[in-house]
């Protein structure tokens, strides 16, 4: 067997490609072996993540920031407190003082609107809201298309 120096580099080549192949490739199934053991277990939480980025900071760093934890959320908590406290005294002010202004109002509102029925009844339908002075004035177009009805004693003379 006779090999020159040019198959002698071909062959050389092609073993080390060969070699250098073989290493890549079980290299990759080392890598892939490795991905395979990581794929087992469950995934960091971020909870799990920021507690690991603590052990990089100095313990005072780390007291500071607690301490600004505990304050921010003891306002958050009072702020709650707070704002639920003085919406349910301001709704309930409201109601105490307010309610009773609006039944009133109404009632007042009521009595005027039975008290023009009654006119309307006793005067007339074109007489409701024509006094003036004392004296009522009803045109041959009042209200109700004709003239006014005045009860007899309310007649002037």
């Amino acid at each position: 067997l006779e090999i020159n120096s040019t198959d002698a580099t071909h062959v050389c080549s092609r073993v080390r490609t060969c070699v250098i192949m073989a290493e890549t490739t079980s290299s990759l199934r080392a890598v892939e072996s490795d991905n395979e053991d990581f794929e087992d277990e469950p995934d960091e939480t971020l909870s799990e993540r920021l507690w690991g980025l603590t052990e990089m900071f100095p313990d005072g760093v780390k007291e500071v920031g607690g301490r600004v934890y505990r304050v921010a959320t003891k306002g958050v908590y009072l702020g709650y407190r707070f704002s639920r406290s003085a919406l349910w005294i301001g709704v309930s002010s409201l109601a105490i003082l307010m309610f009773p202004i609006m039944f009133e109002s109404e009632r007042i509102q009521l009595q005027e609107q039975q008290q023009m029925q009654q006119r309307q009844i006793l005067l007339g339908p074109g007489a409701v809201g024509q006094q003036f002075g004392g004296q009522q004035f009803g045109g041959p177009l009042a209200m109700g298309g004709g003239p006014a009805l005045a009860p007899p004693g309310l007649i002037p003379k």
